[in-house]
């Protein structure tokens, strides 16, 4: 399969791979779904001229930082992890231990949790975060890759700002498309499981969490500014990482705590609630290392989409909804913001506390720093009070993050906000930034 071709650290080699007509199936797929299977009508979201006021989609989201509230590091790491949602840090499901680092970490930097992901799936999240567009239901993992520059790509304004810029994956580089659309969005340098020898401890194809962070502190030289993007991939299946032997508390059920017993019912089996375990330990690792070559940088975390499973079979909306986002660093100081975001307000974040006053950017998301009262993730919203989801054809769910209850809605303003914004994204990605014809 082509996702497992780049296996090598030669381009032409990965390519030829593929036979020929194994190759000449995939081109076909590949125009099928940018010519075919992609919207040519109207806007689902509503007419974007009549929603925004200025002639083009950059010139909607252009902005000025407001100057800068730390000095400017000389790295930045933002890591993206695999399936690892906010429930792990609540403190009724903290005495699982499942998360003590990431918890630690929370604890002692700023975390963000009222959080939103921008989709359920690794490949539109991360598309997400690194073009700065909304997931408005198209897939930007083919047509990211071709498409002129997005002016909101996360690696072009990084560049702005004196860094080089980096990503590191677990896998390969040949899964979703992801170099292709990596390098179009202005990417200076990929790195993937190939360069830490291509194969994990039990011979498939990736590397584990810990290998990867291996690879950045060796690959990132601490007099260079860098911003990193790492991706990782051990709490996924096939969960095959030895448990036992990086030292993983429970061998069994009956070893689980008491406390943590009464919130599992076995809807997720002791392999998976390991990987979380692992996950969480591998970064634990990575900070302890990381810090002691990059004494300055800045950290942060987030998850790229819920994890598809919970410790019993009721999750709630914000259960199966939320995941965190946390800064840390020496130069941080520890706080809890309430402000309610998504993956789209990472950049603007990052930015506003390290540019200098005046200093242009484009985003569709906000600061979180600022006043802010909505984030917008896939199918939902989120406010200080209320999670709201947008199935396709019903009513909409409107959920109390104070006291649990859930009602029903026909209409709300986070709803005609989601809207709003996405209208935005859906034109830029399928129609291009001008709204207006010329």
């Amino acid at each position: 399969m082509r996702k497992w071709s780049y296996v090598t650290n030669d381009e032409f080699l990965n390519k030829t791979i593929i036979n020929p007509f194994k190759s000449l199936l995939y081109a076909i797929e590949d125009f099928k779904e940018l010519n075919v299977n992609l919207p040519n009508g109207e806007n689902p979201f509503g007419k974007v001229s009549e929603l925004w006021e200025k002639e083009t989609i950059c010139e909607n989201i252009e902005k000025a930082s407001k100057g800068a509230l730390i000095s400017q590091p000389k790295q930045l790491f933002l890591i993206v992890m695999e399936s690892y949602d906010s429930w792990p840090l609540e403190d009724k499901y903290r005495s699982f231990g499942m998360s003590k680092n990431l918890s630690e970490i929370a604890n002692n930097g700023i975390y963000f949790n009222n959080f939103l992901p921008s989709s359920e799936s690794t490949m539109n999240s991360i598309a997400s975060i690194i073009t700065g567009i909304p997931y408005s239901g198209i897939s930007q993992s083919q047509i990211g890759a071709i498409n002129p520059r997005y002016c909101s790509s996360i690696f072009e304004q990084f560049k702005k700002l004196g860094y080089q810029t980096n990503f590191f994956y677990g896998g390969l580089l040949s899964w979703g498309n992801i170099s292709n659309l990596f390098e179009n969005q202005g990417v200076e340098n990929q790195y993937s499981a190939v360069d830490m020898g291509g194969k994990t401890e039990s011979g498939i194809w990736g590397i584990e969490d810990e290998k990867l962070f291996e690879l950045v502190i060796k690959t990132i030289h601490n007099q260079n500014s860098s911003f990193n993007i790492i991706l990782t991939t051990s709490y996924h299946p096939p969960y095959s990482i030895n448990l036992k032997e990086k030292g993983f508390p429970y061998g069994n059920i009956s070893e689980i705590p008491d406390e943590m017993l009464k919130h599992y019912d076995g809807s997720m089996s002791l392999k998976e609630l390991g990987h979380l375990w692992y996950s969480d330990k591998c970064i634990g690792d990575f900070i302890k290392n990381a810090q002691q070559k990059f004494p300055n940088a800045i950290f942060c975390f987030t998850g790229d989409h819920y994890g598809r499973r919970f410790i019993n079979s009721k999750p709630n909306l914000k259960e199966k909804s939320l995941v965190p986002f946390i800064i840390y660093g020496s130069s941080i100081k520890d706080s809890i913001y309430n402000t309610p975001g998504s993956h789209i307000d990472i950049f603007p974040t990052l930015v506003e506390m390290i540019a200098p006053k005046g200093f242009n950017y484009y985003s569709f998301g906000e600061s979180l720093f600022n006043t802010k009262n909505i984030g917008i993730g896939k199918a939902r919203s989120i406010t200080k009070k209320t999670l709201e989801y947008y199935p396709k054809s019903s009513t909409i769910t409107s959920f109390n993050l104070f006291n649990n209850k859930t009602s029903k809605l026909d209409s709300s303003s986070g709803f005609i906000k989601y809207k709003k914004l996405n209208s935005l994204a859906w034109h830029y990605t399928i129609k291009g930034d001008s709204i207006y014809p010329r």
